[in-house]
């Protein structure tokens, strides 16, 4: 049993170490520039720690100049390689470039490199260091060498073989050196029956000497093989043994040729490769086996290859291993197979690179442990080769590390950090990641892989303040690893210290100098990450009327009155001046914003206040300031103006603002377009147009017959005089209908990037538009082949014409006729081929352009529904948000039930709602208060969800919070003049709560009403600034629906007014939506269009057919009847049997005249057959009367003769026409006298 146990472990053992590890390869690269042309690299290495050096050779070629050089690189290691420098030449050459040279490096490091540097000449050049080298001339040889092939031997010596030409033969020749010496050439011994002109020879130093082994030409029978000898020296060279074949074991060797050996003694084997092919054949395999010294094989040979084009095998050792690799040229690809010899077989060749055209030379360097190859392949200039290289894959580059919820080397308040890893490319592929969340910035990933590639995300947390750093190292599946890509996040949830102030600009009383005036502040010197600073100036109560100066009122009281006043004002706000006053939470001004100026506010009792604000938005506590002012320049300002129309057009108005009163009083109102003089409207308080009630109200005003436009608004005062508005604050449209407006409306700079559309190509329209292009063209054509065929109709009516009128021979008539016949048919096939293309392109234009202006319509009718229903839905939620946020720990419940709204909408996934931290201390409003995505806790920044404590952790996220938070800005530029006034009022009334007199109950009444009417005001400004921070990631537009991307974020700002707090921006409300069933809804409803199109394209075309096959019909039928009309005329031999046989077209037209001309015709062809037939005896009767002879059946001839005893006389008739007018005749009037007449009837 333990036998067996121990047979099996052997097994088992033998079986796995047989099986390598896969080399991986990195990209091949240039070794040498593309300017230069190389070839023919060659390469050494010395692999003892002795003889530690790699050189790399090559011919550099001058083309032009026909020369050739040899230039080297040296390398200690196989990856860093010198520059190259050249060490010979130049060569000269013609014809086809040559390789010229070989080379061969010893074991103690010398290196022999021999050119062919004559014809009969070969040089030796000798180095140590493969930069420097000595040359050698060998004695010239008598005839011409080639090829010369050097190899190291076993005793630390050189064998040099060339071979020599002589007629159509050639032998090997060889010499030998030692010590730096060389001998003379020598004729390689070689003898074997039927075997001659040896060639390519290789040699390999084995434990019995030295081998070489060479092919050689073999007859047998009628044709000649190539077949592999060998043979053995033990002195150098200088002898060799008897010549063996090799390849004579193996079956019917004859019938192939076997070629190209390479031989390389491992280990206690000697070990022969070779390219096989069959005779005459055009494949080729690779073959190795282990031979014996005597030359026989050790073992069976072993095709190694498995494809068809297998040839230049070479071996080489590394690591202690036997490879071997060769080339393939199968499809012209030029592949380079590489495979290992184990225990008991070859490993499973492996392509290391493609497209090459040469074979690969191998370098061992590093004493063993690099492996790399040198080939020669095209370089990037045309006509040029280079020197390319292919290393061993002994680097990894870093991974890619893209954060989610963080900024790389920025800050954040999250515990949660998440991000995802992006293998870098890389030539072996890549195995797996290893990931180190830590805080330790030397700390480093372990060498073991944590993360396959497909586990790309990851999550940490970060649970205490500082710099938190994720690492990420990659391993390829050659085993190395990447250094490490680094991602910091730096985790700040500590405020900064509060900044402090500068003195303020006071008087001799303790007053500020100015109503304009600047407050400055300095950060804490230990904040080096403030981003920036929020402030307010809020108004807490008014100072007596006998503490305001200006220039007509100067003070008239006296320090100790002065202070006393302060005193009591300081004493009766002590409470609201000692609470907590928290400015705005936005940035109002960056870090270098250490100051604020104010201009001319208005008198009374101020605090300011001011808080720094880090990087990551957590806010410092407040410090405040507080100061009298009481040096008020007074003006005039409008604040609002509120108008209402009557049924008859007539406006009410009435005018909000400051300074109505104060030393003085509005004496006239102006309305105008222009806001200047002379103005539309004037209205003076003489007249009683208009009642100022208070420092801050005007109202009674009453406007007719005002026209439609935009108007300006002006008030005169009696001491500062006219003030105007800077813009249009009345709008009155057609029937008297008022608008108030902003004269531009507010456009928020980030909108662009999610609401305003981009240019893009509208594939849709291009495609219509593409459409309709090649439709007119083919309207085009076929109007133009319409129009010929008309023309073609025209000529067949005038070649009807003229074969009627004649002119023509019978042959060519019949001829035209039969051509009339056939261009009939095609003239009716052609006028319903084109009719029937014009009526397809016509419905074809008509369809797709109406198809598509349906399907666009009906597209953006239905995103513009959703967009809508959307808006409502945020309306809705903002409102609700309104009411809820400002107490939204209490207010859980109400908030959760808001987002149950989402739900009305069938298209809504979820809705949330957001705002400020329920612990407060930053400015970041993407704190959830309420939700119902379900899949909210993969999209947060802590572990677990908490209302109030959680944060929303995209990107775009914050992105849109930090845009929508933006908007505060905006908002306080446009209303905190207003929320001054309201606080002034609001102030003021308070002071007036506790009297009872008719005055202050009117005033207390008319501040009632004129706050009111500002927190309208203020409200309708907030409502449209929200409004327009309406948006979505990614973009939707009603243009053009995205069909590949179906999801939506929709979001509004929710914003108010809480109390005295200058932030307006409290939160903001997201609903997602799934455009799913609004893209089914348009595909069904195009799909419905292009159905209802084909119908109609269909129908068209049948009726079409049918209405051009009648109208062809109409056209042509005439026309073929007079060519078969005419036909009948031509194949009535007698044409008066055509009489009654009229041609019958009731058309009017051309074809009708036609008709009728032939008819004439006819008929005249029948009287010219009746008058012909009375001219037949015309001809008979007149030549009686001449002088011609008859034949024996009485039939005149054409000639007649008399002879006499004094004249013959000969004639001749033949008449010009059927009747002739000519006469003669001749008579003997008696021996002597002959008569003669000829005579014609024209006389």
């Amino acid at each position: 049993m333990k036998r067996k146990i121990l047979f099996l472990c052997t097994f088992l053992t033998l079986f796995f170490s047989a099986y390598s590890q896969p080399l991986y390869w990195e990209n091949p690269s240039p070794f040498t520039n593309s300017e230069t042309d190389c070839r023919f690299p060659a390469t050494v290495s010395g692999n003892s720690k002795k003889a530690p050096l790699s050189v790399c050779f090559w011919e550099e070629v001058d083309k032009e100049k026909s020369e050739i050089y040899l230039a080297s690189s040296t390398s200690k290691d196989g990856l860093n390689w010198s520059d190259p420098s050249r060490f010979a030449g130049p060569f000269q050459y013609s014809g086809e470039i040559p390789e010229l040279y070989s080379v061969a490096m010893n074991r103690k490091g010398l290196i022999e490199v021999a050119v062919l540097s004559g014809i009969n000449e070969i040089s030796v050049y000798e180095s140590t260091d493969g930069v420097s080298f000595t040359q050698k001339t060998l004695p010239p040889s008598e005839l011409p060498l080639v090829g010369p092939r050097i190899f190291p031997t076993s005793s630390d010596g050189f064998i040099l073989f060339a071979t020599r030409g002589q007629g159509e033969s050639f032998s090997l020749v060889s010499a030998v050196s030692k010590s730096s010496s060389w001998s003379e050439f020598t004729e390689f011994p070689f003898s074997y029956p039927g075997a001659s002109n040896p060639l390519v020879p290789y040699l390999s130093s084995t434990k019995s000497g030295d081998m070489i082994v060479f092919q050689a030409h073999y007859s047998s029978g009628n044709h000649y093989s190539f077949q592999i000898f060998s043979s053995v020296t033990k002195d150098g060279g200088k002898t060799w043994s008897e010549p063996a074949m090799i390849t004579s074991s193996m079956p019917s060797f004859e019938n192939y040729n076997n070629q190209r050996p390479v031989i390389l003694s491992h280990g206690d084997d000697i070990y022969l490769a070779w390219e096989r092919s069959p005779y005459n054949g055009i494949t080729s395999a690779i073959y190795t086996a282990s031979i014996k010294s005597t030359g026989e094989f050790k073992d069976e040979p072993e095709q190694i290859s498995t494809t068809k084009s297998a040839i230049r095998p070479i071996l080489f050792e590394y690591s202690d291993g036997l490879y071997m690799i060769w080339t393939d040229t199968q499809n012209d690809k030029g592949r380079i197979f590489l495979t290992k010899k184990m225990e008991l077989f070859w490993d499973d060749a492996s392509v290391i690179v493609e497209n090459v055209s040469t074979s690969l030379n191998p370098v061992v360097s590093n004493a063993g442990s690099e492996l790399s190859f040198a080939w020669e392949r095209k370089s990037s200039k045309k006509g040029n080769s280079q020197i390319a290289m292919l290393f061993r894959d002994a680097s990894a580059a870093p991974p890619v590390i893209i954060p989610k919820s963080f900024k790389d080397g920025k800050g954040g308040t999250s515990d949660l950090v998440t991000a995802t890893v992006e293998e870098s490319p890389d030539s072996s592929g890549i195995r797996g990641f290893s990931f180190l969340w830590t805080r330790d910035i030397n700390a480093e990933p372990l060498d073991e892989v944590t993360n396959m590639p497909q586990e790309n995300s990851f999550e940490g947390t970060a649970n205490e303040d500082g710099p938190w750093y994720f690492k990420v190292r990659q391993q390829d599946y050659a085993g190395n690893w990447s250094r490490s890509a680094v991602a910091t996040y730096i985790r700040d949830t500590t405020a900064p210290l509060a900044p402090s102030f500068k003195e303020l600009p006071l008087d001799e009383n303790g007053l500020m100098q100015s109503n304009t005036f600047t407050v400055a502040w300095q950060p804490d010197p230990t904040d080096t990450d403030i981003a920036g600073y929020t402030w307010s100036l809020q108004y807490i109560d008014s100072i007596p009327g006998r503490l305001a100066v200006n220039k007509r009122h100067p003070l008239r009281l006296s320090s100790s009155q002065v202070e006393n006043i302060r005193t009591s004002l300081y004493e009766k706000n002590k409470f609201v001046l000692e609470r907590q006053i928290e400015p705005p939470k936005y940035i109002r001004g960056n870090a270098e914003t250490l100051s604020q100026s104010f201009k001319n506010r208005g008198n009374g009792l101020y605090i300011f206040t001011v808080a720094a604000i880090d990087e990551v938005g957590n806010i410092s506590e407040s410090t405040s300031t507080n100061f009298i002012l009481n040096k008020y320049i007074p003006q005039t300002i409008i604040t609002a103006v509120t108008s209402n129309a009557n049924v008859f057009g007539d406006i009410s108005m009435e005018i909000l603002g400051g300074g109505f009163t104060y030393e003085g009083t509005v004496s006239s109102i102006f309305v105008d377009q222009d806001g200047q003089a002379p103005y539309d409207h004037t209205l003076t308080a003489v007249n009683g147009d208009f009642t100022v009630h208070s420092d801050n109200r005007i109202s009674g005003i009453e406007l007719k017959n005002i026209a439609e436009g935009k108007y300006y608004v002006g008030l005169n005062h009696t001491d500062r005089g006219m003030y105007v508005t800077k813009e249009p604050v009345l709008q009155v449209k057609e029937y008297g209908t008022v608008k108030r407006f902003k004269a531009t409306d507010y456009v928020p700079a980030w909108i662009s990037n999610f609401m305003v559309a981009k240019y893009k190509i509208d594939l849709p329209l291009t495609l219509v538009i593409l459409v309709l292009i090649f439709t007119g063209i083919v309207i085009a054509v076929a109007t133009r082949g319409l129009s010929s065929t008309a023309k073609e109709a025209m000529t067949v009516q005038e070649e009807v014409r003229a074969l009627i009128e004649g002119g023509i021979m019978p042959e060519e008539r019949k001829a035209k006729q039969e051509k009339l016949h056939r261009k009939g048919v095609g003239l009716r096939f052609k006028l319903v081929a084109y009719t029937m293309l014009l009526i397809l392109m016509l419905i074809t234009a008509l369809t797709v352009a109406l198809g598509y202006i349906m399907i666009r319509r009906e597209e953006q009718t239905r995103a513009k529904g959703l967009q809508e229903r959307v808006h409502v839905i945020l309306d809705s939620l903002s409102s609700g948000a309104k009411i809820n946020l400002p107490n939204a720990s209490a207010n859980l419940l109400a908030l959760s039930d808001l987002t149950g709204e989402s739900e009305a909408l069938s298209d809504a996934n979820y809705a949330t709602i957001t705002g400020y931290s329920s612990a407060g201390g930053d400015t970041n409003i993407d704190y959830i208060w309420a939700t119902n995505d379900p899949a909210i806790a993969s999209k947060i920044d802590t572990q677990n969800f908490v209302l109030g404590e959680s944060r929303l952790l995209f990107s775009y996220i914050q992105d849109i919070a930090k845009k929508c938070a933006s908007l505060n800005e905006t908002a306080a530029g446009e209303i905190n003049f207003i929320a001054d006034q309201i606080t002034q009022l609001t102030q003021e009334g308070i002071s007036l709560a506790t009297k009872d007199d008719k005055e202050s109950v009117e005033r207390r009444q008319e501040i009632s009403e004129v706050t009111t009417q500002l927190s309208n005001r203020m409200n309708e400004t907030l409502d449209r600034i929200s409004t327009e921070g309406i948006g979505s990631y990614p973009e939707f537009t009603t243009e053009s629906i995205d069909t590949e991307n179906t999801t939506y974020l929709f979001y509004k700002p929710v914003m108010y007014r809480h109390g005295n707090e200058q932030t307006y921006v409290h939160g903001i409300v997201f609903v997602e939506i799934s455009t799913d069933a609004l893209v089914y809804e348009i595909n069904h409803a195009r799909e419905t269009i292009v159905k209802t199109a084909a119908i109609v394209v269909a129908v068209g075309l049948l009726l079409g057919f049918l209405f051009s096959f009648i109208i062809s019909a109409i056209i042509v039928r005439p026309i073929m009847k007079l060519a078969n009309h005419v036909a009948m005329i031509r194949d009535t031999d007698d044409k008066e049997n055509l009489s009654g046989k009229d041609i019958v077209i009731k058309s009017r037209d051309e074809i009708g005249m036609l008709g009728d001309t032939v008819n004439e015709m006819t008929h005249g062809l029948v009287e010219a057959a009746i008058q012909s037939k009375n001219l037949t005896f015309g001809p008979e009767v007149q030549t009686r009367f001449i002088p011609l002879q008859t034949d024996e059946k009485g039939n005149t001839l054409t000639y007649g003769s008399m002879k006499t005893g004094g004249a013959d006389f000969f004639s001749y008739y033949a008449g010009a026409d059927d009747l002739s007018g000519d006469y003669f005749d001749y008579k003997q009037i008696d021996e002597n006298h002959y008569i003669i007449i000829k005579c014609d009837v024209s006389g």
